[in-house]
């Protein structure tokens, strides 16, 4: 279940971010619905010039821009991790996604809807696998994009190669998003169906400001532990 997760929980965070011209502010709220448990997550996003930082419960993520680095502190746990981009998995774990042998088409289509103050137009994502999958997996997506939150396209798809993890399902996926011309995802759908088990997560976008990012967020506090190792072993002790 965790290879499910994982991936669920990375598309849900891929799929949020996006980097505008000024400092701005995100809040998202996430739904997700599994073996029989419904959990709700509230996730912030600050964008700046100079990268991104994202805040998941205790953790924030920082997209460093100018030194090719992402950092992820935990800052009830008081633990950091560093990485040089781009990040490489390790070995087993990117065997591990090798046997999903996944694909992804993202389409257009002509429906439009107005979601608070943002004029969207949907998208679908479909998955396909190549012959003889190891793990049979079936993943869809709709995706309600808008151009009325200005974006910086390049420094967006910047982010999202970072977050790619060296993974080559994930890869493909961030090269399907490149058809949304610089769009932002406010609403985004998730159906995933892995084992006999489905997963579904729903995204939406509920608060878009735009004001100084505080340099704090940016920054490693004075007292936290450095955690070493490939990026599984330090992930997995950031969270203990």
């Amino acid at each position: 279940m965790f290879r499910k997760f994982f991936t669920l929980a990375f598309l849900t965070l891929f799929l949020s971010v996006g980097v505008l011209f000024a400092d701005t502010y995100v809040k998202k709220v996430t739904h997700t619905q599994a073996m029989g448990q419904a959990k709700d997550t509230i996730s912030e996003a600050w964008y700046t010039s100079n990268g991104v930082v994202t805040k998941n419960g205790d953790v924030r993520a920082i997209f460093n821009t100018k030194e090719k680095k992402i950092i992820f502190i935990n800052d009830k746990n008081k633990k950091y991790a560093i990485f040089n981009l781009p990040i490489q998995l390790p070995p087993q774990m990117s065997q591990m996604m090798k046997m999903f042998n996944m694909t992804f088409k993202l389409s257009p289509t002509n429906e439009t809807q107005k979601i608070k103050n943002w004029n969207c137009k949907k998208y679908v994502v479909t998955s396909s696998q190549g012959a003889n999958p190891q793990m049979k997996i079936s993943m869809n997506m709709e995706i309600w994009a808008t151009r009325d939150i200005k974006i910086d396209g390049n420094l967006f798809q910047e982010f999202n190669e970072a977050m790619a993890f060296s993974n080559p399902m994930i890869k493909n996926m961030v090269a399907e998003m490149r058809k949304l011309n610089g769009q932002f995802p406010v609403k985004t759908i998730i159906t995933m169906s892995m084992m006999g088990r489905k997963t579904t997560s729903s995204s939406e976008v509920t608060d878009v400001s735009y004001k100084p990012v505080p340099k704090s967020l940016f920054n490693i506090p004075t007292g936290y532990t450095k955690i070493e190792g490939n990026f599984m072993q330090a992930m997995q002790n950031l969270n203990k």
